[in-house]
């Protein structure tokens, strides 16, 4: 049962992570600046595509591929992961009511 709450956490964060890249992207087409200071300075320096997407990417692959030697410490890193779905939930209710509710 752990496990499977396990493998869905990583695959909402993987899709929360590809939903804030897109979201993000469509925001700066239309002009609106990068509220994040370190992605704003990962924009400046050309790095935005592997800070925001490619990054974070491999990071949860290779949570998913050294999963057998994190079930030792599971509790930990469910609650770690559970707070990151948070987050990025709460990352993506930010792009949408920014982008569909209050700019129309």
């Amino acid at each position: 049962m752990r496990y499977r709450i396990f493998s869905y956490l990583l695959l909402a964060l993987a899709i929360l992570n590809l939903a804030d890249y897109v979201l993000t992207l469509r925001a700066l087409s239309w002009g609106i600046p990068e509220g994040n200071p370190i992605m704003d300075a990962a924009i400046d320096l050309g790095l935005f595509h592997l800070v925001k997407a490619a990054l974070p990417t491999a990071l949860l692959l290779l949570v998913w591929l050294f999963s057998d030697r994190i079930r030792r410490i599971r509790p930990s890193i469910i609650l770690f992961l559970g707070v990151a779905v948070l987050v990025y939930a709460g990352v993506t209710v930010w792009h949408l009511y920014g982008q569909f509710i209050k700019l129309g």
